[in-house]
């Protein structure tokens, strides 16, 4: 699996994840109306909280100073910016979050003077579902033409329509 946060490849050396939960849903929020004089609710709407992706792995360095620097560098990138680019690869392509790291540590055990444990909690929140990327390193999003002018002879157009993605629109 790739993995990157920004510009931070979790997958090289020194940096390597050893797990990741990023297939659980979104919480999901519903509205609810009650009846005047009975027992019980209709639901109105629901919309997606914001995800929590955590990542968990290790951090090394052949030197102590080495390890340090590692982890200075690790903590520079994922605490100084704001809507971090959560990419990753994904059965045969790319997706992505953004979002922020909500909750960072990383920890040593006194016996262990080249190897640090971090672990990451991560909300993705704009949207809370992830999108399609063409690869790893994409600035953009892939867009899908829904509809286009080409090909149209008289008053049809013929063509497929496919869509694809982690959840269905909401209808509004």
């Amino acid at each position: 699996m790739q993995l990157k946060l920004n510009t931070l490849d979790l997958t090289t050396s020194p940096y390597n994840v050893q797990e990741i939960t990023i297939d659980e849903t979104p919480p999901i929020q519903f509205s609810r109306l009650a009846f005047a004089s009975f027992d019980g609710a209709k639901f109105v709407d629901s919309r997606f909280e914001p995800k929590t992706i955590r990542i968990m792995g290790r951090i090394t360095g052949s030197t102590t100073q080495a390890i340090e620097a590692n982890i200075d560098n690790f903590k520079k990138i994922l605490l100084n910016d704001k809507n971090i680019n959560l990419n990753f690869s994904y059965g045969a392509g790319f997706r992505q979050f953004v979002g922020n790291v909500s909750q960072m540590s990383v920890a040593r055990e006194r016996i262990h003077i080249n190897l640090a444990i971090f672990d990451i909690s991560f909300e993705a929140s704009d949207p809370p579902f992830a999108n399609e990327l063409a690869t790893i390193d994409s600035t953009s999003l892939i867009m899908v033409e829904a509809y286009s002018a080409d090909g149209i002879t008289g008053n049809t157009k013929s063509g497929t329509f496919t869509t694809s993605g982690t959840i269905a629109s909401p209808v509004r």
